[in-house]
């Protein structure tokens, strides 16, 4: 026999350290797994927020210096926690682009590179 099988569980917010994940679980015999895979993830894209551009007395200094020296602002988030980072990503417009923007990987790739040749 076939049949649809969802189970939801709703759980407290992940705790500081806990692995995060979601799962979705297919089962039948010979699936067609890229079909699958495929199709899920043209159905999916990365959430882009909107932000106003950074305003007030030092909301700015981080977008001076991505502006200014874009490649001392990527070695400085080499360094910096990932959930900082993503803090960073949304406090505003630029830092958004700056952080999540699909040139970013590259540039933090480099910078990531530059820091372990010291």
């Amino acid at each position: 026999a076939v049949a649809d099988v969802v189970e939801q569980v709703e759980w407290e917010e992940w705790g500081p350290g806990e692995e995060r994940g979601c799962k979705i679980v297919f089962i039948g015999k010979a699936l067609d797994r890229p079909f699958f895979e495929e199709g899920f993830l043209s159905t999916t894209q990365a959430i882009r927020p909107q932000f106003a551009e950074p305003t007030g007395p030092g909301s700015d200094a981080l977008t001076r210096l991505f502006r200014a020296a874009p490649d001392a602002f990527y070695r400085m988030l080499v360094f910096a926690w990932t959930a900082d980072v993503s803090r960073l990503g949304r406090a505003s417009k630029i830092m958004a682009h700056a952080v999540f923007h699909d040139s970013a990987l590259p540039r933090l790739q480099q910078a990531a590179e530059a820091a372990l040749r010291g």
